[in-house]
């Protein structure tokens, strides 16, 4: 366990497997202090408890972050427990288009822009005013190169990554001087699939979520980076 990030806090949704799991085990690493959220609890009290065997800090919620109400006690859990939030990396999703978006059933689109940007405008919206008090915060948005560049029967997810990317540049607008960067990370699209992202090392994932995480106070916002830290120019 290194310190270079002692101190702050990190919260991280769809923590429970694939990127956000271990992007939870790397910024532990680093000396964060984290609040991790799911909707799949067992898993997340799995990934909590061997956080704190190894001396980390953590406080873990299950949490459907497409229900205000959910993000809202998650967000004052965290401000009480460590009285304050530095780092929120939107990491919950769901990719399951598989067919002609003429052919999926309304609630399919309905639940992939409930969670993907809803889900994540939620949680921006519930950790601002803590970051504001503070004068400092880094919002990361995980978007996909499937939001600039449409793939065949992935529709829903694509059109829910790119209004997420509109999302990360508004508030970037929004927020400017007010110590609170946010930027937008393509991590591959291997990471969006939660089996494959198993199989790619915290080397390759971690630098460009460490990146945003860590940018100074005259760092870019309104950007969009891959999982190395490179600048995508989207």
């Amino acid at each position: 366990m290194t310190e270079r990030m002692k101190g702050r806090v990190v919260m991280i949704t769809g923590a429970s497997r694939g990127l956000g799991r271990a992007l939870a085990y790397g910024f532990s690493r680093e000396g964060a202090q984290l609040v991790i959220a799911a909707r799949h609890g067992d898993l997340l009290d799995n990934i909590a408890d061997d956080i704190r065997a190894n001396g980390g800090a953590v406080l873990a919620r299950r949490t459907d972050i497409s229900n205000l109400d959910d993000v809202e006690s998650l967000v004052d859990a965290a401000v009480q427990q460590f009285k304050r939030l530095d780092v929120l990396i939107n990491n919950a999703a769901i990719l399951e288009d598989q067919h002609p978006l003429m052919e999926a059933p309304p609630e399919h689109w309905l639940q992939t822009l409930t969670l993907n940007l809803t889900g994540a405008y939620y949680c921006c919206r519930e950790v601002i005013p803590a970051m504001r008090r503070q004068s400092y915060g880094r919002l990361i948005n995980i978007t996909s190169e499937i939001s600039v560049q449409p793939r065949l029967n992935y529709a829903a997810y694509g059109v829910s990554k790119a209004g997420l990317n509109a999302l990360t540049r508004a508030l970037a607008l929004e927020l400017k001087g007010a110590g609170i960067l946010v930027n937008g990370l393509d991590p591959g699209a291997a990471c969006a699939d939660t089996s494959a992202a198993a199989k790619i090392s915290l080397e390759e994932i971690f630098p460009g979520a460490f990146h945003l995480a860590t940018l100074p106070e005259d760092g870019p916002t309104g950007k969009f980076f891959d999982r190395q830290g490179r600048d995508l120019n989207w």
